[in-house]
Parts: C-alpha cells; sequence; structure tokens
C-alpha cells in the first residue's frame, strides 16, 4: 500500500468532523421535529384544516431529515473506514490518538489522560502520524 500524502490525510481528517458535525446537526433537527410531532400526532385524522397543514409539514420535515441523516451517516462510516485502513502505516499509539481525535472527537487533554501520557507526548504521536502517512 502506497503512503498517502499528508495534505490528503488532514483534508480527509477534517472531512471526518464536518462528516460527524453533519450527522450530529441532522440528529439534533430530527429529534427536534419529531418533537413537535409528539403532541399532535394523535390528531392527524382531525378535520382542522391549519392543523392537517402543520401536521403534513412537519411529517415531510421528519422524513426529510430521517434522509438527509442517513446520507451523512452513510458518508462518515465510508470516511471512518477510510481512516481505520490507514492504521497498516501507524503505530498503535499513534492510531489510538487519530482515532480519539477523530472518530471519538475527544480534546488532546482528554486523550492524555486516557492514554496515561503528557499532552505534549500526544501531540508529538499526531504529528508523527501525520508525517508518517
Amino acid at each position: 500500500m502506497d503512503k498517502i500524502n499528508t495534505p490528503n490525510v488532514t483534508k480527509h481528517l477534517e472531512e471526518i468532523s464536518r462528516a460527524r458535525d453533519s450527522v450530529t446537526a441532522h440528529q439534533r433537527s430530527l429529534d427536534e421535529y419529531l418533537a413537535q410531532y409528539e403532541p399532535v400526532k394523535e390528531f392527524e385524522n382531525d378535520s382542522n384544516v391549519g392543523l392537517q397543514a402543520v401536521i403534513i409539514k412537519l411529517q415531510k420535515k421528519i422524513e426529510y431529515e430521517k434522509t438527509e441523516y442517513a446520507k451523512a451517516l452513510t458518508k462518515y462510516h465510508a470516511l471512518i473506514d477510510t481512516l481505520v485502513s490507514l492504521n497498516v502505516f501507524l503505530s498503535d499509539d499513534e492510531f489510538k490518538v487519530f482515532k480519539y481525535r477523530y472518530i471519538d472527537n475527544m480534546t488532546f487533554q482528554d486523550i492524555s489522560m486516557k492514554l496515561s501520557f503528557s499532552e505534549r507526548t500526544i501531540y508529538r504521536l499526531h504529528n508523527s502520524a501525520l508525517r508518517e502517512l
């Protein structure tokens, strides 16, 4: 397997962060629409035209967010799979730093506590991994 140049890896890691943020945003929107829909869903068959319009609008928003959430999640998983495949180039510690940072969204400080390394060592491992790739 050929090495991947660092700008491409950095771009990929940034894309993972954006994809994770997109998944989170769609999940939040979906949760919000579902919460709005919950109190009115029992009136789906009501003859009130205004209420029916609100219900239909919420149903459409829910379906849209479900679709967008699924797309965002699929993209995120594909990006993660690619990152996991990079493990062949990295030491175990370097890969753990990448995993915790870009998959689990942990701060460098949190990673240092989890791995029982200094924060400076975590930065070194991160930079070493970028150079390695």
